[in-house]
């Protein structure tokens, strides 16, 4: 497994699309959790869900796997930019304005962003949106370098790159505002009556609980042996259901989010050193998040 890059963490994930834009800034997906966060494609695509194309800059495929765009239909585009300051070259800026075109001639939701990220969402990233915003969408360079890092929430590293766009003079494409001058906002993928489940940071919550309180316990729980009626269906006992409820309270200490346990629905997440969802069968998955949330729970 390739390490995270160096100061993936020191940057957050992301923060806005870029005012004026249908641009929205992120650092690099990573595949693994690192320092407790987890900001994978598939975490990327729940927190937006209204990604329509990702233009990824990063020199290197080794971070993630972008098929989960494609079973997404989210268009992709991969151009290695060099990094460390170094301004791209006029024919790799001419490929991404050709590509971003292709894309926005034949996108008809007026709710898609498009998706750009480098390692951290900031250099690379920056310089190829506000060139865009220059050339494009006729703004001054320095109104152009105001919003991105607005959007993204820091400067750029390398003075140099803004020192390069102050050469530009700003020039309008009339296709490109039409698109651009609709806007954009950050839509996630699961809502439930108008109001964002953040079910990751939930459920983290949640299995911190757990592990806290399985480590005081230091026991093993009578349903954690296996038993001879395990291999018999049997009903449950209406005291083991009324246990599960007490369980579930328990665990969540009073700290879950009102809509938790009507996403999930009233069964029990059961006490477990390696998964939220431990005690929960593929079938109860898919009854109370539906196949396409199923992949929710699997990745605790």
């Amino acid at each position: 497994m390739p390490r995270p890059p160096t100061k993936w963490s020191d940057y957050s994930a992301f923060r806005d699309v870029v005012r004026g834009t249908r641009f929205i800034p992120f650092k690099t997906p990573y595949k693994e959790r690192v320092r407790g966060e987890n900001f994978n494609v598939e975490v990327l695509m729940r927190k937006m869900g209204n990604l329509g194309f990702v233009l990824n800059l990063v020199k290197t495929d080794r971070y993630y796997n972008p098929a989960a765009y494609k079973r997404n239909d989210i268009k992709t585009f991969h151009i290695r930019l060099e990094g460390h300051g170094q301004v791209p070259r006029p024919q790799e800026m001419e490929k991404i304005f050709a590509t971003l075109k292709q894309y926005m001639n034949m996108e008809t939701d007026e709710t898609k962003l498009i998706g750009v990220h480098c390692t951290h969402g900031v250099n690379r990233t920056g310089y190829v949106i506000c060139r865009y915003m220059i050339e494009k969408l006729g703004m001054t360079p320095q109104d152009a370098i105001n919003r991105f890092c607005t959007a993204r929430g820091y400067r750029f590293d390398h003075p140099e790159l803004e020192e390069d766009l102050l050469k530009y003079k700003p020039s309008i494409d009339e296709e490109a505002l039409a698109f651009h001058s609709i806007g954009g906002k950050i839509t996630p993928r699961f809502t439930m009556d108008g109001i964002y489940l953040d079910v990751d940071e939930a459920l983290r919550r949640r299995g911190m609980k757990q592990q806290e309180t399985s480590g005081a316990d230091n026991n093993v729980e009578d349903n954690d042996i296996h038993h001879p009626t395990d291999d018999k269906q049997i009903e449950r006992p209406d005291n083991d259901r009324h246990k599960e409820r007490r369980d579930f309270d328990r665990y969540g200490n009073g700290e879950d989010p009102e809509w938790l346990e009507k996403y999930l629905g009233p069964r029990r997440l059961r006490h477990s050193y390696h998964s939220v969802t431990h005690g929960l069968c593929d079938d109860e998955i898919r009854r109370y998040l539906g196949p396409e949330r199923r992949t929710i729970l699997e990745e605790y």
